[in-house]
């Protein structure tokens, strides 16, 4: 009992932070593509300004980070350091992607605005990816649950009654 208690006690807690964690990545890559789409029309504008325009709209983990970097950077901090910096702590692979194009579309003023637009069409393809791979997987395993209900109609149709029969010739 006492090692249920303990085992419990320590694997809880680890599961719950693995959830949570999971929960803020779902959201960033959620909320990744809009935020892109947004700097993509503030494209003209100073990048800590259309950033402070994005956190405005925005309540996720990643405008929250954001937020934060600004915060930073009004200190003195260079932005885009603040942004790597308040960003680490999300511990998503895809942010960094994030930041190295919003790195280029700053460096390259003229581009800035193509390269958010074909990052922006790849993340919403990969959203569309990932969607469709779930649908394919609830589609096997309705088609899974369907076949074995088939089968057990079948054999309800066709052994029940050959049963009945061998067992006896008045019982059906």
């Amino acid at each position: 009992m006492v090692l249920l208690a303990g085992v419990s006690g320590y694997q809880l807690p680890v599961l719950l932070l693995r959830q949570r964690l999971e929960t803020r990545k779902r959201a960033v890559h959620r909320e990744l593509p809009e935020i892109v789409g947004m700097l993509r029309t503030f494209a003209g504008r100073n990048l800590a300004t259309s950033l402070s325009i994005v956190t405005r709209t925005r309540q996720g983990p990643l405008a929250a980070a954001i937020r934060q970097a600004l915060e930073r950077s009004a200190t003195g901090v260079p932005l885009l350091t603040a942004l790597r910096e308040t960003t680490a702590g999300l511990q998503i692979e895809e942010v960094g992607k994030f930041l190295d194009v919003v790195t280029q579309a700053q460096a390259t003023s003229t581009r800035g605005i193509e390269l958010l637009r074909a990052y922006e069409q790849e993340l919403l393809s990969r959203r569309r990816e990932v969607a469709l791979r779930r649908v394919e997987t609830a589609e096997g395993k309705i088609s899974a649950v369907l076949t074995v209900a088939t089968a057990l109609q079948l054999l309800l149709l066709l052994v029940v009654p050959s049963l009945l029969q061998f067992l006896g010739p008045g019982f059906a």
